[in-house]
C-alpha cells in the first residue's frame, strides 16, 4: 500500500481512517486476504471451500461497494492473495514442510 500511495475513493460509505495510518487503498489487503484464505481452502479437507470462497467473494465485493477501494484495488488484492498461495505451495514443494516448520521460534504438530 504504501509503495503506490493511491488515494483513497471519495466519500465513502464507511469510516477508512484509522489507528494504523494506512492512506492508500492500493492494493485492498481484505480482498487479498480473504481469497489467499479461500486458495487455501480449496485443497482443504476441514476447510470448506465453497463457503471460503462465498465469503471471499462477498468481502471483496463489499470493499467496492461500501467506496473503501476502487475495482482494481480489489482485484489487484484477489490476484495478490492468490499469488501469495501458489508461492508458498511452490516454497513448500521444493523445500517440504518439515523445513519450513523447523524454523519456526515454537513447536508445532502437523
Amino acid at each position: 500500500m504504501s509503495l503506490v500511495e493511491r488515494p483513497f475513493p471519495p466519500n465513502p460509505i464507511c469510516i477508512t481512517e484509522s489507528d494504523t495510518g494506512v492512506t492508500s487503498s492500493f492494493p485492498s489487503g481484505h480482498a487479498a486476504a480473504v481469497t489467499a484464505y479461500a486458495a487455501i481452502a480449496r485443497n482443504s479437507d476441514e476447510l470448506p471451500f465453497a463457503v471460503a470462497a462465498g465469503f471471499a467473494g462477498l468481502i471483496s465485493f463489499s470493499r467496492i461497494y461500501l467506496g473503501t477501494h476502487y475495482l482494481s484495488d480489489t482485484l489487484f488484492g484477489m490476484g495478490l492473495g492468490v499469488v501469495a498461495v501458489l508461492f508458498a505451495e511452490r516454497l513448500l514443494d521444493r523445500v517440504g514442510e518439515e523445513a519450513v516448520l523447523d524454523l519456526l521460534p515454537f513447536e508445532t504438530d502437523i
